[in-house]
């Protein structure tokens, strides 16, 4: 059931019980939108009506900015009303004020005599399962992970550089519900005996519990205990991009979800991209990323952590911020665009793929500092080789535009496609293969890669 601001048709919509409604001035996530007809929320200059006030605002006018939010400091204030209309619009308002008295104490009187009739009563019988205090999501669509923006261009409907302009493409999953006064549990997971799942609590005082990082285009199911009773139930994710949610650090993606060439998926959460996330290395303009929860890794699982700077010098003792067992491994420098045809590029592409090919090194986490330039040059080897379509790669390697200013083209990655002409191969897939068994990859090495990251569709 649709409730609260959702993102629809380049606008934002606001939702009860699934219908949009004009509201007026509501105030959700700290922000104040106003919501005019259609359930549409406005943006540039706006006059707020006494009656669509509720509370929030002033009467008056107000500018909201290109992402709905209420500009501060906006308020311009009604002009004052003179002579007899000032008069008569002073004694609209005492009838008014006496109208809603009346009506108010006709309100009361009515409860105390429903109350009195209902008095004594047994409870309300429960109806198919729930009470009528408990109410559940009911998923009859796909529940989307990121912005339908970026839904689009995962589709192919919109260009990367439109789904840009959209921000931050990031989405958890809500769970909505209304519990009655206690607290009930939910139980989240994969397989529909629960046997992987993870456990929520829901909190009667709440209205939605929100959940990161879950996968794309997956089915999932739940159950729902409050006291004696349970309620099972499943919904589906959307195919998309899966962009990840880990405190502190940006621009984080699986590399997983993508169709290859042949017909195979690209297993999700075995190959995670990113930022760093142990603050050390620190980007041009001085921002530098830093993991704040360790704990917010943990569903991951990693096993290795794969660390393309070079530039850092680290001390004995150094552990990865993703987990005391996580292996940290450090490679050498030459990993950017064209700097992959020099011989100490090869050489140390060489090794990432031979470390690719260890099954104990997943699930594994793949970054540089912004988790751009490096990280988008071996992400785009890796996808070449397992026989994920040209488009879907420079797609990918432009998501960081999100992110990353600079990245709203391909033109960085001209080099790499500049030195990979060289190469045999009637697609950029081929011409990266040739180019990993040159560097010495082995014939071998590609197939456990391909092994470990793809599976049937």
């Amino acid at each position: 059931m649709k409730n609260g601001l959702i993102e629809e048709d380049g606008g934002l919509v606001f939702y009860q019980d699934d219908e949009p409604r004009h509201a007026g001035a509501i105030r959700e996530n700290g922000a104040i939108y106003y919501i005019g007809k259609g359930g549409r929320a406005v943006r540039g200059v706006h006059n707020v009506h006494s009656e669509m006030t509720n509370g929030i605002l002033k009467r008056g006018t107000y500018t909201f900015g290109e992402d709905y939010k209420l500009i501060p400091d906006s308020y311009i204030p009604p002009k004052k009303e003179k002579g007899h209309k000032k008069k008569a619009a002073k004694r609209m308002s005492v009838t008014r004020k006496l109208l809603i008295v009346a009506a108010v104490i006709a309100l009361l009187a009515a409860e105390i005599v429903i109350a009195w009739i209902l008095y004594d009563k047994e409870p309300e019988e429960e109806v198919g399962g729930q009470t009528a205090e408990l109410v559940l999501p009911s998923f009859e669509n796909e529940v989307p992970l990121c912005v339908s923006a970026f839904r689009q261009a995962y589709d192919g409907t919109i260009s990367i550089r439109d789904a840009l302009a959209a921000g931050e493409p990031y989405r958890p999953f809500v769970f909505e519900y209304q519990l009655p006064d206690r607290d009930g549990t939910l139980l989240l997971g994969e397989y529909s005996d629960l046997r992987d799942a993870r456990e929520y609590v829901l909190s009667a005082k709440e209205k939605s519990l929100s959940i990161d990082n879950l996968k794309t285009g997956a089915t999932y199911y739940y159950k729902v205990t409050v006291g004696d009773e349970t309620y099972p139930g499943s919904f589906c994710t959307a195919k998309s991009t899966r962009f990840l949610s880990l405190p502190g650090v940006y621009n984080t993606r699986d590399v997983g979800g993508y169709t290859t060439i042949d017909g195979k998926k690209v297993r999700e959460g075995m190959l995670i991209r990113g930022t760093e996330v142990d603050g050390l290395g620190g980007t041009a303009d001085g921002k530098c990323y830093f993991l704040k929860e360790k704990e917010a890794a943990e569903p991951f699982g990693f096993a290795f952590e794969m660390d393309l700077r070079s530039e850092i010098r680290f001390e004995d003792g150094y552990r990865s911020r993703l987990g005391d067992g996580v292996v940290h491994k450090q490679y050498g420098s030459g990993l950017s665009y064209k700097e992959i045809f020099t011989d100490k590029g090869k050489e140390t592409v060489k090794e990432i793929f031979a470390d690719l090919a260890d099954p104990q090194n997943y699930p594994l986490y793949l970054h540089c500092t912004d988790g751009a330039d490096r990280t988008g040059t071996v992400a785009f080897l890796i996808e070449g080789a397992l026989g994920i379509p040209e488009k879907q790669m420079t797609d990918d390697y432009m998501l960081t535009g999100a992110f990353v200013d600079g990245f709203e083209d391909n033109v960085r990655i001209n080099g790499l496609f500049g030195g990979l002409e060289s190469y045999e191969g009637s697609t950029v897939n081929e011409k990266i293969e040739n180019y990993l068994l040159g560097a010495g990859v082995t014939a071998e090495q590609i197939r456990s890669i391909r092994n470990l990251l793809l599976e049937d569709a």
